[in-house]
């Protein structure tokens, strides 16, 4: 029987931390379902209790050679004892030797590794969805107003954009374009108007980077530095 290689490491930065849940079980995934193993992940392969009974000794001579002991494959719902037992471990140390500190983070590994992916999904799936909503709301929740420095008021915004992406939202530039649009104060109309023809959030923020240039050069009270927004 053939059991493959060893379980694929990842880079000590991809390894799951407790704040990665997004992209660790997507990569988990797509590691497992290209070794056959998903069946091992979520339990849809179960485990044979007992060894399967030999077949009772044939007849004759001649039926004893047509016996032929026949290997199955990852993706098989009924392997034998033996293999579930070697796959359902490669799966395990797959979760385990790709996780920082699993026993502090309150792993279940003394069962099956569907236990130990249920574990995971329980103890971070959630949190890690009521994070993306937060940060979805943090972003959205921004304004922008008539001093403050648009500089520092876009680079805010990208960097709340990419967190919330990072955590499992699926925010695109044209929809993060809108976002900013949303946020300006409608002084800003008369250059918002000109933004809807733009096709990227790049070419927006380069042309109310202009506006904004020439808007607060005029006001004597601002401090300006004028930063170019790339």
């Amino acid at each position: 029987m053939s059991y493959g290689s060893a379980p694929p490491l990842f880079a000590d930065e991809d390894k799951f931390d407790s704040t990665n849940w997004v992209a660790w079980s997507r990569n988990i995934n797509i590691a497992v379902q290209l070794k056959g193993a998903t069946g091992y992940l979520d339990g849809t392969i179960k485990n044979p209790s007992t060894p399967k009974l030999p077949a009772p000794p044939p007849s004759s001579p001649k039926a004893l050679t047509s016996i032929t002991t026949t290997e199955t494959n990852w993706e098989s719902l009924t392997p034998t004892l033996n293999e579930w037992n070697v796959w359902n471990a490669w799966v395990m140390a797959f979760l385990i030797y790709n996780t920082k500190n699993p026993v502090g983070l309150g792993i279940n590994m003394d069962g099956s590794a569907a236990n130990a992916w249920k574990s995971y999904k329980e103890g971070y799936k959630e949190a890690s969805d009521m994070a993306r909503q937060h940060a979805e709301h943090e972003l959205r929740s921004i304004t922008f107003s008539e001093n403050d420095d648009f500089p520092t008021f876009i680079a805010d915004m990208r960097v709340k954009w990419a967190r919330a992406n990072a955590l499992g939202a699926t925010i695109s530039d044209s929809n993060f374009k809108t976002i900013i649009i949303t946020a300006l104060p409608q002084s800003w109309d008369p250059i918002v108007a000109s933004l809807l023809r733009t096709m990227t959030s790049i070419e927006a923020v380069a042309q109310l980077n202009t506006w904004w240039l020439r808007v607060s050069h005029h006001r004597p009270t601002n401090s300006v530095k004028a930063l170019q927004i790339n």
